[in-house]
Formats: structure tokens, sequence, C-alpha cells
């Protein structure tokens, strides 16, 4: 489908004679859309549920836990594949260029998912950990810092195309006497101590370093931290990467700019 980008005003009298907008597309001007759980708890500033994090308009589709059950999305049940499938349909009717996922865990379905419309999916946080592999040194590892450890296997890391001994992992389920932080977000309820879990993923990040020192990037897998990744590279003073640095990947791949300046 071939869509107009108009780059000024400058020919804004032409081109509103001729705008088109194809059949079933109710509202127009978001270049990305974002499939969300229905979870109930806070989303602070900087989550990937929040459309404050944005700097440009992004569509919300939420899918329900009777179609789409959490945890049975992170096992990899392909049970959840035909519901979300016809959500990413429904962004595709609707216009929108590009679909994230708003879990790290979405992974596991990126081929499946990737293969349903004639949009690109960019499921997850995770899709991005080749592109940061490439840039480090051999003997450098990416630590990630996860929502369930327990669920970071190598079937995980092998549907996008990683080798899981470049890793270091760990997840908030597996240290939750020191991610007391997270624990708001792990009920489904809140409340969330923002100030807390900051603080606590700023320590997490630094004790992964001091056991690990190869450590030469993070990601941050779990859509709810994204808020916490300055946190984080503030603390161990790395590149960190997230469900926001891929999504202005995308906003920006789909959405080029004329550039102007001096010369």
């Amino acid at each position: 489908m071939t869509r107009k980008i108009y780059e000024s005003w400058e020919n804004y009298d032409e081109w509103c004679k001729t705008v088109r907008q194809q059949a079933g597309e109710p509202y127009a001007g978001c270049s990305i859309g974002v499939l969300v759980m229905d979870l109930w708890y806070p989303k602070v500033p900087g989550n990937v549920a929040n459309s404050c994090t944005y700097d440009y308009p992004v569509s919300f589709k939420v899918i329900s836990q009777e179609d789409c059950n959490t945890w049975e999305l992170m096992k990899g049940d392909p049970r959840v594949l035909e519901p979300i499938i016809e959500k990413l349909r429904e962004f595709e009717r609707e216009g929108v260029r590009a679909v994230a996922c708003a879990c790290g865990y979405f992974a596991r379905f990126q081929k499946e998912l990737a293969a349903s419309v004639n949009i690109p999916i960019w499921t997850s946080s995770l899709i991005q950990l080749p592109w940061i592999k490439i840039g480090l040194k051999d003997d450098q590892k990416i630590g990630i810092i996860c929502a369930i450890e327990e669920l970071a296997d190598g079937n995980l890391f092998n549907a996008i195309g990683i080798e899981a001994d470049r890793l270091v992992i760990k997840g908030m389920s597996k240290n939750m006497d020191k991610m007391s932080g997270f624990e708001g977000i792990m009920n489904n309820a809140g409340p969330l101590d923002n100030g807390l879990l900051a603080d606590q993923m700023a320590a997490l990040a630094r004790e992964m370093v001091e056991q690990h020192p190869e450590i030469g990037a993070f990601l941050i897998e779990c859509s709810d931290l994204c808020p916490y990744s300055l946190d984080v590279q503030k603390a161990v003073s790395l590149p960190v990467f997230d469900f926001i640095t891929m999504i202005n990947w995308m906003h920006q791949g789909v959405s080029q700019k004329r550039y102007y300046g001096i010369m």
C-alpha cells in the first residue's frame, strides 16, 4: 500500500485537493501500532503502554487475558497466536505502518506474526540483540534485565537468532528480595513505588557488572522497565537498549523526514 508523506505546508493547497484515505481506516497519522496486554498496574511515562512516552502519535490495541493469557504467551503456547494475529490485521486495515508488541516474550512468535500481515512486525525489545552483539568485542556480553528469568530460555533467544552464551540474564522474579519495587507489576495491581524501583534497577545493573565485567551493553526486556533505562545507564555508564529504542527506530524507518540546516 502506497502512502504519501507530506513534507511541508508549501504545497498544502495542492495536496488537500487530491488527498485520499483507504477504506476501513478510521484515523490517520499513526506510524506505529502497539499491542498491549490487558493489565492494570500503573503505566508511568517511559512505559510502552503510556502515550506520553512517544514524540509521535501511536495507536494502541488491547488484547484480553481471555484471548491471550500472559503466562500462556510467555511460555509460547500456540493457542494465543490466532487472537494476536487478528489484532495485527486490524492495525494493518487501519493504516498503521509497523507494529510492536508490549512484552518481550512475544519474541517466541516473531516469525509467525511477521508472516501474518503485510506490514512489518517487531514483536520484542529482544529483536535488537543481534544488532547490539555485532557492535561489541567478541569477548563482551550483553546484560539482560528481564521480568521472568525462568522463561528466558534458549528457545526464546533462538527465535530471534542469537546464542544465549553471549548473554548475562537477571530476572526480577528471581530477585524479588532485592526488587520489591517490581511487586506491584508482578501482582498486576500496584501501587508502584517508582523511586524505589529506579534505585533497585540501578543496583541490580551495578551488581551484574561487578560479577560480569565483560558486559558491554544492557538490554531491558520488560516493557514495564523502560522508565528506568536512564537509571541503569547512570549506574554502569554503558549503552542501554529497551523497547523504546526499538520503537523509535521503527518510527524513523517508516516515517523518514527531510533535513534542513546549514552546510
